[in-house]
């Protein structure tokens, strides 16, 4: 259960960040044509319909929560797959998601977008247990929630908090070297606060 420290830990919950990351796109409000790809994985890349106006918030919402989060996809395979899709170039895409994938595999996920042109946008969206899991547990058996694969852990509190502190870094980092906003969402802070106040602040909305 989350509250021992030794035991056995099911990885943070999926299916509430997607509702967060849906929540965020949805609010902001931008018109887009776009992919549902946060945590889900698909046979092939296929578009959304058009929502240019703010009468299809309503729509776009109700849209987005039609697929069931499944399955595992990498940053880099489904980028290589969608680009060509939806013959994207030029223009913005605004990309929610965990990240927590390999950093390698998100940069380069993020490199084929610019070298076709497009203004890259990055929201991270986690989870209170993902930000501070050393209030969960400091060892023992964790469970991917995506793949369903177990890993061993054996560290210590403050390495923990380190490990997912240094990985969160290495992306804002490489976002903030390649002229591409990046924001920070908790799933468990007012989305209110975030929309109005965060996404202002770091050029995402104007």
């Amino acid at each position: 259960e989350p509250g021992d420290r030794g035991g056995t830990v099911r990885a943070a919950d999926r299916a509430g960040k997607v509702r967060s990351g849906e929540e965020v796109s949805a609010t902001a409000g931008l018109p887009t044509e776009g992919v549902a790809q946060q945590a889900r994985a698909a046979p092939r890349p296929s578009a959304t319909p058009w929502f240019a106006h703010r009468a299809d918030l309503t729509r776009l919402a109700e849209w987005m929560s039609r697929p069931e989060p499944a399955g595992a996809v990498t940053m880099r395979s489904w980028m290589q797959q969608t680009i060509p899709a939806l013959r994207i170039r030029g223009g913005q895409a605004l990309l929610i998601s965990d990240w927590m994938c390999p950093p390698a595999d998100a940069f380069e996920a993020l490199h084929l977008l610019r070298r076709k042109h497009v203004e890259v946008k990055v929201i991270q969206v986690l989870s209170s247990q993902e930000l501070e899991p050393a209030r969960l547990f400091r060892g023992g058996v964790l469970i991917d929630s995506e793949t369903g694969l177990t890993h061993e852990l054996a560290y210590s509190a403050s390495e923990l908090t380190q490990a997912v502190l240094e990985h969160n870094e290495q992306l804002a980092r490489f976002c903030k070297r390649h002229g591409m906003p990046f924001a920070q969402a908790r799933a468990d802070e007012p989305l209110e606060e975030f929309v109005l106040k965060t996404l202002p602040a770091r050029g995402f909305l104007e």
